[in-house]
């Protein structure tokens, strides 16, 4: 690996910037904002400095457990050229060793200033324009790679005024600083004390404390997320073990059962198989190629339990995380064919991928299938905000769902695709269909699965038996039961060293 490193202390005055306001370098990388993004491969780890960086929570250059050199001893680093490209002094179309070209065109103009970002919940400086010092950009291997992740530091904002006290990824309310709020045009718009998160986060539990039940706590959360995305996750992150049945099942059952009943805010990508021939477009609208990691797309499957059913602590199984989910609307927490209402269980999956796996809550994207629903409840109710048809199943079904994988694929070819809540029928097939040309997991099927078989053998461990001597029974043979089943048929036939078929013998 190898860095390039421009020296840009020479455009800190702002006064010799460009008329229009944009930043005076173009990056290498094509991004003539001023603003790449990138990251790197990094070939080879002395002995155990991955696991201290990794516990170190190490963020770019800030990396307390590990020695970083000084900008003088990268400098005096030198490397022969690889590319056999003449790289003289004619203007460049393409990076030496690639084939991407860079874009010419002239950026559409954006405020220089950034809203401060740490991490996910913590508040940062402002950043007005050039650091005091050297800007990086770098190349490993001949690849630039732009995939955050995550994200640290200040995030550009090209957005002021209410529009961006109504935009909940930029919102910091009563916390932004004197400074934001003049910079930003919020002077006026703001009661004048300044908060801290903390201050907020103590505000927004009193409100929640107040609400009469479950259903109504629910509510609330999802009103302060539409608002304030920060606090949101740091109230969440704060009460994680009493807020997260509320967020989650049982109570997430409830909400999506009411959808329509309870709908102030679209959240999510709806499609609907009436309109096949508008899922690209829909999806385009949600980013660029770079912008998304994970899709969660829910199949709201037909389930014959009664839609007042309400599963037990013990049935609560779920310990897996989805970035990007989509539903059809299906089968949907064990209450039925939810049809549109399945796009919370998407948006829950990924609350939970952010707060337990860290994936940043703007990378993600909630998807719903809307099929139609075989629900007379919700054909028979005039609020009902779906497709209001009996569900479309078979050729039709299948091209809308391919229809659907290869537009995410095309569109966003990082990104990781969940299956949730497809019916049993529908659930395995298309996790063997797509399994083999792209990376995607159905969570019924896999995630209850692993997690189950973890606990049996944690519980094994304890009692001090063998996996290869347990005989289990499956009570139900849904998408969860029959992924359950899967999974340990294949633990005892590896810790046997038998067949698959003859390891199924001990299971029923």
């Amino acid at each position: 690996m190898y860095e390039i490193m421009f020296d840009t202390r020479q455009f800190n005055n702002k006064a010799e910037w460009p008329a229009d306001g944009s930043l005076p370098w173009y990056w290498s990388m094509g991004d003539n904002t001023g603003y790449g993004l990138h990251g790197d491969y990094l070939f080879g780890w002395k002995g155990d400095a991955l696991q201290k960086a990794m516990d170190g929570k190490c963020s770019g250059d800030r990396c307390a457990p590990l020695q970083r050199q000084t900008d003088a001893q990268a400098i005096a680093c030198t490397k022969s050229q690889q590319s056999g490209e003449n790289i003289g002094d004619q203007w460049l179309t393409s990076l030496p060793g690639m084939t991407m070209p860079i874009t010419l065109e002239p950026a559409t103009p954006k405020s220089p200033t950034s809203l401060p970002f740490e991490g996910l919940y913590a508040s940062a400086r402002l950043v007005l324009g050039p650091r005091e010092g050297l800007v990086t950009t770098e190349a490993a291997g001949g690849i630039l790679l732009s995939l955050a992740l995550s994200t640290r530091g200040p995030i550009e904002c090209a957005v002021s005024g209410t529009v961006l006290l109504n935009t909940p990824y930029f919102n910091r309310g009563s916390a932004h600083t004197a400074q934001e709020r003049e910079e930003f045009n919020l002077t006026g718009l703001l009661p004048h004390s300044v908060q801290t998160l903390e201050q907020q986060v103590k505000r927004a539990y009193e409100q929640y404390s107040t609400r009469p039940d479950d259903l109504a706590k629910n509510t609330f959360l999802t009103s302060l997320k539409e608002q304030n995305a920060v606090l949101y996750f740091r109230l969440l992150q704060d009460h994680l073990s009493e807020m997260f049945s509320v967020v989650y099942t049982p109570t997430e059952g409830d909400a999506i059962q009411n959808y329509s009943r309870l709908f102030r805010r679209p959240e999510g990508c709806f499609l609907n198989i009436d309109n096949v021939d508008r899922v690209s477009h829909d999806l385009a609208q949600w980013g660029r190629p770079d912008d998304i990691d994970y899709i969660v797309v829910s199949g709201t499957l037909v389930s014959p339990v009664l839609p007042a059913f309400k599963p037990l602590p013990s049935q609560i199984e779920r310990g897996s995380i989805v970035a990007n989910r989509f539903p059809d609307g299906e089968e949907i927490l064990g209450i039925g064919d939810q049809g549109a209402g399945g796009i919370l269980i998407s948006v829950a999956k990924l609350v939970l991928t952010t707060l337990c796996a860290g994936i940043h809550p703007n990378r993600t994207l909630p998807v719903v299938l809307d099929c139609g629903t075989d629900n007379e409840n919700l054909l028979n109710d005039e609020l009902y905000l779906g497709l209001r048809k009996k569900r479309v199943r078979g050729e039709k079904y299948d091209k809308f769902v391919d229809e659907f994988v290869q537009s995410a694929r095309k569109l966003f070819p990082k990104a990781y695709i969940h299956f949730e809540d497809f019916g049993l029928t529908n659930a395995r097939r298309i996790l063997d269909h797509y399994r083999p040309e792209i990376p995607c997991f159905n969570d019924d099927v896999q995630g209850t699965g692993c997690v189950t078989l973890a606990a049996i053998m944690a519980g094994l461990h304890v009692s001090q038996q063998k996996l290869k001597d347990v005989k289990l029974v499956v009570f139900g043979a849904g998408t969860a039961g029959v992924g359950i089943a899967d999974q340990v048929r294949d633990a005892i036939a590896s810790e046997k060293g038998i067949s698959k078929d003859e390891a199924a013998k001990q299971i029923w």
